[in-house]
């Protein structure tokens, strides 16, 4: 795993891994890191004229600058070899230029002894493409000029790209060694469209170079590239490196090969070119463009109302956001986003909000003719004072109590042409109205509060003229009254009644007693017979005449008893212990036969079987017992299988379940033993046979998803690495979880996260010592069998093993100190040190204690070893070559007079007392004590120390 460090430039000028060059010479320092839209860069550059010039002379011709675009910084670059020291002057165009040393180096080459390189910036005298005269660079009489390189950074109008150009300077000299240059900090490389490395060196002679790398992969796999082919001298390359810049890495080191012969290859500078584009012409570019695919979305656009962060600031602004989930958000006319009945275009309801959002209520919601009511709250008429819920009814043809109705004084209910309020004393009667005419119909038709005179009873007799009483004098006499022997006409018909007349002659009238005056046989006094009729008027006939029973017969006729309606001369005998035909006998129906205590007409539906009668329960004999025409469900064989449920079928539903049946495996019990699917394979012991069981093992996946899958459904862990199908497999059997993509599912798979560590040890890790299992040490919510680095350590566990390095009981995959030398495995990866050795660099001495004694873990001579030719630590009878500890004379601790190369305590020009070099120098063995202070201040060092 690569983990990405930012650091203060000192911090990184001590903690990265430098250049040590043959003979001291000095790295390649970052010198500019300049980025924006359109930026690119172009070179060129001279040679000298042989081996020996002491300077450079001639003219740099620039032809790559884009039309248009413009010079953003020139920088100039030159190099001297020789003994004594270089020439930091030079002219172009005429102009003189002062150059900066940007590194020097000693070296053997041609018996030299140094080089120096210098940069100068020209940007003042450099507009663009054309022709620039170059004069006296490197011009030493003591030492040799190794060419002229002329950088050009620009920028392009209207452009569309984005660029970063990143340069490194410095001169080294390679003789004998390969070198390894470390360099950092690109931007956004993982979105880069193009990435070329220019490289521009001094002494670029027909000398056998190395083939050279950049991030580990050869960029020039020739055995020659630096062979003068320029010029003498000097050399300018170009390589297009895009494939080797890593997506997820912002650095990247150049490697220069050894030269054979002991060529000298002293570099001025490297430069490497990223363009990144901008797709959707928006003007913002892919490596801060947060869509570059979308020209609506750039940095800082504007939002728009789609539901899109436009501004590319991460969020999406709240007025775009539909808070109340109504299908619209403010920004597109929803007037209150909080509640889901309010959007533009709803339609308005009673509830007092805009629900439409234009501003209003509904009309319905407001009280325009102002009687304290609105149409929502029930008013039937907003136009109108007097019309409202609950109002009084007056007569005013108007709802006044919004009731949907007239007031009943309002209406004309008979349709007379006259309401109750105009007058009408009687609304449900077309005939009675204000100035009507009177009717005999006993109805106040004229509604003047009386009846006319026709209709008034005057003998109170119940009847009227109108009526048709005929005398309204007389209370006896009016029609339908029943006549009386009075010799009036008592009912108005014109006649006194019949009774008064003797019709049958028989010497009596129906007033003096006949009760019958059509038949002469028939009068008051007169001897009853046998014909129907009441002879003696007495109103009644004679008890032989009368059937009492009302069975249509009498004891005239021959009814042997005239007080049960059921006994008659002829009738059918029933079932009611009575001589129903009247022939002196009861019924045979009536008789139990078989003497079971229930007879034909009690039920019984076998008279001549005692076992047989009506509700007795139903036994296997083939009778039908309870007498309800069917023989017992026991006795009937209803599956037809040859066996009822009294031969012993206990399933007498199903053909294929019978006693005696051989069973097969389909869940029922087919050879009736109360056991169901006995004999077949039952592999989860649930009492469910495999053959109709679900799921056969019991793991929770059915075995039709097992199969989807591919697992095993006799088995709840495939691969037996102490996890169940059911968590590897996942939510889709159809395309079951492979955690580590090696193309075999985590169900077969025993090392689910492919770290090299199996699943099964990964379920018992104990990162705490405890004898108890931690899943998750590092807290990730990732179990530690799905977790490529359990610990979280920055150390994947396929690095770091299950090994025990320390011997502290816990695997190194979940020990945050897999060695035990006070260092996080954490903390060694950041510092370069062996998180799986304590002494990374033999020494003896732990990394950790290294870091507290302030000494380099990964310099075995740092501290040093053993002592010198005395009984001290130098060349003489103390610590150096005088009484202190250093190398001159002098009694302090440097190389001078006093505490460093200057009046203060280092090894630099300065007067302060930085131990930070300038970011292409190197350290010396003697700076390992600012290294360890640096590096204990990196990683905020505070460790147990081990006992």
């Amino acid at each position: 795993m690569i983990r990405s460090t930012t650091l203060t430039a000192c911090a990184l000028a001590l903690l990265l891994p430098t250049v040590a060059f043959a003979n001291g010479d000095e790295a390649l320092g970052e010198s500019f890191d300049l980025e924006g839209a359109g930026y690119g860069v172009t070179s060129d550059g001279i040679a000298t004229a042989t081996r020996r010039s002491h300077a450079v002379t001639g003219t740099i011709t620039i032809s790559n600058v884009p039309v248009g675009a413009t010079v953003v910084q020139a920088l100039m670059y030159w190099s001297n070899t020789g003994n004594t020291s270089g020439d930091p002057t030079a002219t172009i165009d005429g102009n003189p230029i002062d150059g900066t040393l940007i590194g020097t180096g000693g070296g053997t080459c041609w018996s030299y002894t140094s080089t120096w390189g210098y940069r100068a910036d020209v940007t003042a005298f450099v507009t663009g493409n054309g022709s620039y005269v170059v004069g006296n660079a490197g011009d030493s009489p003591a030492s040799d000029a190794n060419g002229v390189s002329l950088v050009i950074i620009y920028q392009e109008a209207n452009a569309t790209h984005w660029g970063q150009v990143v340069i490194w300077d410095g001169t080294a000299v390679a003789s004998t060694v390969d070198e390894t240059i470390d360099v950092i900090n690109y931007a956004n490389p993982e979105t880069a469209s193009l990435v070329e490395l220019h490289l521009m060196v001094g002494d670029g002679q027909a000398a056998a170079d190395g083939s050279n790398g950049f991030n580990g992969t050869s960029y020039d796999p020739s055995s020659d590239p630096w062979n003068g082919s320029d010029g003498a001298m000097w050399d300018d390359r170009t390589f297009t490196v895009t494939s080797h810049l890593p997506a997820d890495d912002l650095s990247a080191d150049l490697f220069i090969a050894e030269p054979s012969g002991g060529d000298c290859l002293a570099w001025h500078v490297g430069v490497v070119e990223l363009q990144h584009p901008d797709n959707d012409g928006d003007g913002d570019f892919d490596n801060t463009d947060c869509n570059d695919d979308d020209a609506t979305i750039y940095t800082g656009a504007p939002e728009l109302c789609d539901g899109l962060d436009n501004d590319c600031d991460g969020t999406i602004p709240t007025d775009e956001i539909d808070d109340d989930l109504d299908g619209q958000a403010e920004c597109e006319g929803d007037c209150d986003d909080n509640d889901i009945d309010n959007y533009t275009g709803n339609t308005e309801v009673c509830d007092d909000a805009d629900n439409d959002c234009d501003g209003f209520l509904g009309g319905d919601e407001l009280d325009d003719d102002l009687d304290g009511q609105t149409e929502c709250d029930g008013d039937c008429d907003d136009n109108d004072i007097d019309n409202y819920t609950g109002n009084t009814e007056v007569c005013d043809g108007s709802d006044n109590d919004c009731d949907g109705f007239l007031s009943g004084d309002e209406l004309d209910d008979d349709l007379d042409g006259q309401t109750e309020c105009d007058g009408d004393c009687d609304d449900a009667d077309i005939d009675n109205f204000d100035g009507n005419t009177e009717v005999c119909d006993g109805a106040d038709n004229d509604c003047d509060g009386f009846l006319s005179g026709d209709e008034l009873d005057g003998d109170l007799d119940g009847q009227t003229e109108c009526d048709g009483d005929c005398d309204d004098a007389d209370i006896n006499n009016f029609v339908g009254n029943a006549e009386v022997c009075d010799d009036q006409d008592n009912n108005c018909d014109g006649f006194v009644g019949t009774d008064e007349v003797d019709d049958d002659l028989d010497g009596q009238s129906e007033c003096n007693g006949d009760c019958d005056d059509t038949d002469i046989n028939n009068f008051a006094g007169n001897t009853e017979v046998c014909d129907g009729a009441d002879n003696d008027c007495d109103g009644f006939l004679s008890a032989e005449e009368l059937d009492d029973d009302l069975d249509g017969q009498t004891e005239c006729d021959g009814d042997c008893d005239d007080a049960d309606i059921n006994n008659y001369d002829g009738n059918a005998e029933a079932c009611d212990d009575a001589d129903n035909d009247c022939d002196g006998q009861l019924g045979g129906d009536e008789i139990d036969d078989d003497l079971d205590g229930q007879t034909e007409c009690d039920g019984d539906c076998d008279d001549a079987d005692i076992n047989n009668f009506d509700g007795n329960p139903e036994v296997c004999d083939g009778a039908d017992n309870d007498c309800d025409d069917a023989l017992g469900g026991d006795e009937i064989d209803d599956d037809v299988d040859g066996q009822t449920e009294c031969d012993g079928d206990c399933d007498d539903a199903d053909i294929l379940n019978f006693d005696g049946n051989p069973e097969v495996c389909d869940g029922q019990d087919n050879n009736c033993d109360t056991v169901t699917d006995e004999g077949f394979v039952d592999t989860d012991g649930d009492l469910e046979a495999d053959c109709v069981d679900d799921d056969d093992d019991n793991d929770g996946l059915s075995d039709e998803d097992e199969a989807t899958a591919g697992s095993d459904p006799l088995s709840g862990d495939t691969d037996g690495d102490g996890l169940g199908d059911l968590e590897e497999v996942g939510e889709d059997p159809a395309a079951p979880d492979d955690t580590d993509e090696d193309g075999t599912p985590d169900f077969n798979d025993p090392d689910d996260d492919g770290d090299g560590i199996g699943t099964a040890d990964e379920i018992a890790g104990d990162a705490d010592g405890d004898g108890e299992p931690d899943n998750d040490p590092d807290e990730d919510d990732v179990d530690n069998w799905y977790d490529d680095d359990s610990d979280g350590d920055g150390l994947s566990d396929e690095e770091e093993g299950d090994g025990d390095a320390d011997e502290d009981g816990i695997p190194n995959y979940l020990d945050l100190d897999s060695d035990d030398d006070g260092l996080s495995d954490e903390d060694e990866l950041v510092l370069g040190t062996d998180p799986l050795e304590p002494d990374t660099d033999g020494d003896g001495i732990d990394d950790g204690d290294e870091i507290i004694n302030g000494t380099d873990p990964l310099d075995p001579d740092d501290p040093p070893k053993g002592d010198d030719d005395d009984a001290t630590d130098d060349d003489d009878a103390t610590d150096d070559d005088d009484a202190t500890d250093d190398d001159d004379s002098s009694a302090d601790d440097d190389d001078d007079d006093d505490d460093d190369d200057d009046a203060t305590g280092d090894d630099d020009d300065s007067t302060t007392d930085c131990a930070c070099p300038d970011a292409g120098a190197s350290l010396s063995a003697g700076s390992a004590g600012s290294f360890g202070l640096a590096l204990f201040a990196l990683v905020g060092f505070a460790r147990r120390r081990r006992g």
